[in-house]
């Protein structure tokens, strides 16, 4: 039986753009995925255009004016309904961004280095991240807990549970566990690596001159980072 997490008053509270933004994001998630409810929220937002339409001084509208405003109140219903709900499902930073690291890559630096203690727990934590299951990788990535000892493991273990996070979409957390990150002074991959995970979670969090800038950065960067710039840059985004 499918659950509906709206009633009326969260339709209201929803079309007058009084909700919080995550739960404003939640609902709207939900309606876009739900007929019924999508169905339920075009009826409010009508009513809501209708109810401005004539909130007029009847003795100054024109009674022929006023079936006028009643049609451009269904006309406004219709463009906000698109903007919320229809648009976003076009868009596709509605849904999670994708970026899965080259694991197998990094698991032979693991390999090529003498902290043998941490290397297997590593590999253990990355087999949902190597299968790309995102919300898998996020709950096996921080149970690992890599020696203090160990920076290489601990590094990695950082860099790879925040982009689990990003294509988990959740781009504030995801934020958190970077800034725990020296980005800098990481070997080159790593950096351009994490710089690239961290764009896509300023664009995903609205920093958009922050991530604009350094988006402008890693145009510059060789291979496959600099070549995913280059082309966000080419599609304006």
């Amino acid at each position: 039986m499918t659950v509906h997490p709206l009633d009326e008053s969260n339709l209201i509270d929803l079309a007058h753009g009084l909700l919080p933004e995550s739960e404003r994001e939640r609902l709207l998630d939900h309606i876009r995925r739900c007929e019924a409810c999508e169905n339920a929220f075009r009826d409010v937002v009508r009513e809501r255009e209708r109810a401005r339409a004539t909130d007029w001084p009847i003795s100054r509208v024109p009674r022929a004016s006023r079936a006028r405003l009643a049609g451009w109140a269904a006309v406004v219903a219709a463009a906000t309904i698109a903007l919320l709900v229809v648009l976003p499902r076009l868009n596709p930073q509605s849904t999670p961004v994708q970026y899965w690291i080259p694991a197998e890559q990094e698991a032979t630096v693991l390999r090529s280095t003498n902290e043998q203690s941490g290397r297997a727990a590593v590999g253990g934590a990355l087999d949902a991240y190597l299968r790309h299951d995102a919300a898998t990788a996020v709950v096996e990535l921080q149970a690992f807990h890599a020696p203090n000892e160990n920076e290489t493991s601990r590094t990695l273990r950082e860099l790879f549970l925040a982009s689990a996070l990003v294509n988990d979409g959740r781009y504030h957390e995801a934020d958190d566990v970077l800034s725990r990150i020296t980005i800098e002074t990481l070997p080159t991959q790593w950096r351009r690596q994490a710089r690239w995970v961290r764009y896509l979670t300023w664009s995903q969090m609205g920093l958009t001159s922050e991530a604009h800038g350094l988006l402008e950065q890693l145009q510059h960067e060789d291979g496959e980072i600099g070549r995913l710039a280059r082309e966000e840059l080419a599609r304006g985004r």
